[in-house]
C-alpha cells in the first residue's frame, strides 16, 4: 500500500468515528454551492438555454466548463438526459477532474437518482486513489442536503468495494464498514429504504465490533412497519453499553429519535418505542 494511502488512513483512524455520517474533518471547500452554479448571469443563461437547447454543440461554444455545468443542470430540469449526457461528456473530454465529477455525480442523482458512479469514478481504476482520497477529505457537512450527502456515500461505498479488491486490510475493512452504515443511515433519512438491511448488515461484515449499524437496524424496521421486530430489538439492546460519548444503546436511540425529528419523520410507532423506552 502507498505510503500516502498509510498516513490518510492513519489520520482518519485518529480523528475518530461519528455514529451516523463517518467524516475527516479536512480544510476541503466546494468550489461552489450546488444550488447556485452560475454564469456571469442566471437569467441570461436561462435565456441562451431555452434559444440554443436543442443543439449542445452551439449552446456550450465558447464557453466555460462551470457554465456548460449550469446547461447540464438546466437539461436534467428538463428531463432531457440524452443531452445532458452528451454535454456530460462534452465537459469531462474538457476537465477530468475530480471536483467536475463529483458535482456531476451529485447534480445527476439529484433529478435522476442516479450517481454515475461506474462511469465517473470506476472507469479508470488507475485514478482510484485519487478518488477515494477527495472522498474521505470531502467535508459533508458543506453539502447541507441528505439526499446529496447520501450519493456522497453511495460513491464512497463503490469505491471501497473496488479498493477493497486491490489492497484488503483490517484499516480498509473498518472504514467500509462505516461507510455502509452511514450509507444505511441516509438512506433512512431520504426514505430510501429499499436496500437499508443489506447496507447495514454490510457494515456488520466488515467490521462485527460496530455497534452503530445494530443501533440503526431496529430504526429501520420502525419505518418500514415491522414494529413487532423493533420492539424486540430495541428491548434487547437497550442497557447495553454503547460507547464513550452514549453510556447504553437507549442513549444512542433517543439521539437517533432527535434526528429524525428534526428530519419531519416522527410517527405513531416511533411515540411508542420512546414511551415504551422511558417507562423501563
Amino acid at each position: 500500500m502507498p505510503s500516502k494511502i498509510i498516513l490518510i488512513f492513519t489520520l482518519l483512524t485518529l480523528s475518530g468515528f461519528n455514529s451516523k455520517a463517518w467524516v475527516y474533518n479536512a480544510s476541503w471547500n466546494i468550489r461552489r454551492d450546488l444550488t447556485q452554479i452560475k454564469t456571469t448571469n442566471r437569467d441570461t443563461a436561462d435565456d441562451e438555454f431555452n434559444n440554443k437547447k436543442e443543439s449542445t454543440s452551439i449552446l456550450v461554444r465558447g464557453k466555460s466548463v462551470w457554465q456548460m455545468l449550469t446547461y447540464y443542470q438546466l437539461y436534467l430540469k428538463k428531463k432531457d438526459e440524452p443531452r445532458a449526457d452528451t454535454l456530460m461528456y462534452d465537459m469531462l473530454k474538457k476537465d477530468s477532474t475530480v471536483e467536475l465529477k463529483y458535482k456531476i455525480s451529485l447534480i445527476s442523482y439529484s433529478y435522476t437518482s442516479d450517481t454515475k458512479t461506474k462511469l465517473l469514478f470506476l472507469s479508470n481504476t488507475g485514478r482510484l486513489e485519487e478518488y477515494r482520497t477527495y472522498f474521505l477529505k470531502y467535508n459533508i457537512s458543506a453539502l447541507k442536503s441528505n439526499k446529496y450527502i447520501r450519493a456522497h456515500y453511495y460513491n464512497l461505498v463503490a469505491l471501497d468495494s473496488v479498493y477493497y479488491q486491490i489492497a484488503s486490510d483490517s484499516m480498509g475493512r473498518i472504514q467500509m464498514a462505516h461507510h455502509y452504515n452511514s450509507l444505511g443511515w441516509y438512506s433512512m433519512l431520504t426514505q430510501q429504504f429499499g436496500s437499508v438491511e443489506y447496507y447495514l448488515n454490510q457494515s456488520i461484515k466488515y467490521n462485527p465490533g460496530s455497534r452503530y449499524p445494530y443501533s440503526n437496524l431496529p430504526l429501520l424496521f420502525l419505518l418500514t412497519n415491522h414494529y413487532q421486530k423493533a420492539k424486540a430489538l430495541y428491548l434487547k439492546y437497550k442497557d447495553l453499553p454503547f460507547d464513550k460519548t452514549m453510556p447504553t444503546y437507549k442513549d444512542e436511540f433517543f439521539e437517533d429519535f432527535k434526528e429524525l425529528k428534526d428530519a419531519g419523520m416522527m410517527n405513531n410507532d416511533i411515540e411508542k418505542i420512546i414511551r415504551l423506552l422511558n417507562e423501563k
